[in-house]
């Protein structure tokens, strides 16, 4: 993980918009705690790619995120921010 607690997965959900095949990749080799970690502003790598993934790829990756038990710490199952406790979209965006 980098200084802000993402890890390669934080960052393939979010840049990645022309193939998911590294997201595959790390999906098969990381552990469920790895898919699921927490950056420091409270981002999942399946948050990451609710907000900023736009690509035409943005639903594939969230249903593979979602097939190897990917979860949403500001997100719920259909795609709503939900913040972390009672944060708001505004705290979301900050990082």
């Amino acid at each position: 993980a980098d200084s802000y607690g993402m890890n390669a997965l934080h960052f393939a959900a979010y840049w990645n918009r022309t193939n998911t095949e590294l997201i595959e990749l790390l999906l098969t080799h990381m552990t469920l705690d790895s898919i699921n970690k927490k950056s420091k502003a409270g981002y999942t790598p399946l948050d990451r790619a609710y907000i900023f993934n736009h690509s035409p790829l943005r639903q594939e990756v969230i249903a593979l995120l979602r097939l190897k038990g990917g979860k949403g710490n500001r997100f719920d199952e259909n795609g709503r921010n939900v913040g972390e406790g009672n944060g708001d979209l505004n705290q979301l965006l900050k990082f």
